[in-house]
């Protein structure tokens, strides 16, 4: 444990959503503001790396499992990946809040980062931790991206083949997590951004967060700025292009009934018209169960479509065995 790392003063900010809403494009955004720092990649095991560094779970242990997990996977493939005995020295036994406030700045020096104000992550799932968040951090942010489910789901489905049933509830759970902690805390603790005006009005969106996290405005070139994207229409592509949002040109109106009344309360909550549903209605078990065949199925087969067969097996494999190491430490 090296005594001289110093942590900032802003404290953690994280970029929630449900996935496909824009949180990517945000988060690429953020890091183009000298400010702020956030890792190059989804996390995604904030849950798994708090219980098992509460559970006091072997330093070194901790650091393979963050090393063979998905993120750990992109930052060796970038170079990014400091060692494990460095990621070892981050942690901080018993201690979840100060090992991953570390583990962040560690990364941060990296990529040469060393004097962010605000640290932190953006995985669209971390919206259902807000409120574990909050009692570890009590400062946290969070910057919620919030996009129409409607095109969100359908952008799902283009992406990964997810179906309409398990998209719509990803999209609900997400948000109402959100919601839930915003009628709390208001605006102190949760910023909601529109992925419309994201694209749209980029430079505006900037500002108003930079403003309610107490920084100065920043000098982004909106232009060569990455959308970070691996799936998808904007995968690999740079600069931030105004798009048409409107689900009325994209989403069959069978489809996007069945999104309404997923998601029927948290749209209105949030303001989305619900035209189509006349009352909220979740999908049965039966219907669940088979959506979630299909949908692994066609995680799979879009994972191959990246990477190839052969490379996409070994991908989930690698994915599975992760998981399977962090219930074990």
């Amino acid at each position: 444990m090296d005594a001289g790392m110093t942590p900032p003063a802003g404290g953690p900010l994280f970029v929630v959503g449900a996935p496909r809403s824009g949180t990517t494009l945000m988060r690429e955004v953020l890091r183009s503001v000298e400010a702020i720092y956030l890792l190059p990649d989804e996390f995604q095991v904030l849950r798994e790396f708090l219980d098992a560094v509460d559970r006091g779970a072997a330093d070194a242990d901790v650091s393979a499992a963050v090393r063979d997990s998905a993120f750990g996977f992109h930052a060796v493939d970038k170079g990014l990946w400091p060692g494990d005995a460095e990621v070892a020295e981050a942690i901080v036994e018993g201690d979840a809040a100060s090992s991953f406030q570390r583990l962040v700045l560690l990364f941060a020096t990296q990529e040469q980062r060393t004097t962010p104000v605000f640290w932190g992550d953006k995985t669209p799932d971390n919206a259902l931790l807000v409120r574990r968040i909050l009692q570890i951090w009590p400062q946290a942010r969070f910057l919620h991206v919030l996009r129409d489910p409607r095109t969100t789901v359908d952008s799902m489905q283009r992406a990964w083949g997810r179906s309409v049933i398990r998209s719509a509830m990803v999209w609900r759970d997400c948000v109402a997590a959100v919601q839930e902690q915003e009628a709390v805390d208001g605006q102190s603790a949760i910023l909601t951004v529109h992925y419309a005006d994201l694209v749209a009005t980029p430079a505006a969106v900037l500002d108003r967060v930079t403003s309610w996290l107490g920084l100065p405005g920043a000098d982004v070139d909106f232009a060569s700025i990455s959308t970070g994207e691996r799936w998808g229409s904007a995968a690999g592509l740079r600069g931030i292009s105004r798009v048409d949002d409107d689900w009325r040109s994209a989403v069959a109106p069978a489809a996007a009934r069945r999104v309404e009344q997923i998601c029927f309360t948290q749209m209105q909550r949030a303001g989305f018209s619900v035209e189509l549903a006349e009352a909220p209605h979740s999908p049965s078990p039966t219907a669940l169960r088979a959506a979630r065949v299909r949908d692994a199925a066609a995680v799979l087969r879009a994972y191959a479509r990246e990477r190839g067969p052969a490379s996409a097996a070994t991908y989930k494999w690698r994915q599975h065995a992760a998981r399977r190491r962090w219930s074990s430490l």
